[in-house]
């Protein structure tokens, strides 16, 4: 699967400027406009494409505890990124400078769909399906 690169000018028509290759069935993605890092989760390949927005280099970070990672968000501020995985019922938590992964789960939660961080507080927050 790809991923496309739109561009957005004032007055301009949006153009594609480039396609770059994630994994299967990407759904999701979030950018972290301080480290010029994008984030794509796919939940057919259970993983996650970092691409590094300056060269459009891939990386590919894998939670072995995560599966069907559903949603994607990015803290810029401490550089760490969530990921909700509905089929495991967890969110993965990855370190933007070394792509290292922890694993949070919740008892209580089922089907985690959705995730939203608030970058002043540092707070997460997880919408289960």
């Amino acid at each position: 699967m790809a991923l496309f690169v739109f561009v957005a000018e004032p007055g301009r028509a949006q153009t594609v400027t480039t396609t770059v290759s994630a994994g299967t069935n990407p759904l999701a993605v979030a950018v972290n406009p301080v480290s010029n890092k994008i984030y794509v989760v796919n939940k057919g390949s259970n993983n996650v494409t970092v691409i590094d927005g300056a060269t459009n280099a891939t990386t590919t970070v894998t939670d072995p505890n995560a599966s069907q990672p559903q949603a994607v968000a990015v803290n810029p501020v401490t550089n760490t990124i969530y990921v909700a995985n509905s089929g495991s019922n967890n969110v993965t938590v990855i370190d933007g400078a070394t792509n290292a992964t922890t694993t949070v789960t919740d008892p209580n939660a089922t089907g985690p769909s959705a995730v939203a961080v608030n970058p002043v507080s540092n707070q997460i927050y997880v919408a289960n399906s």
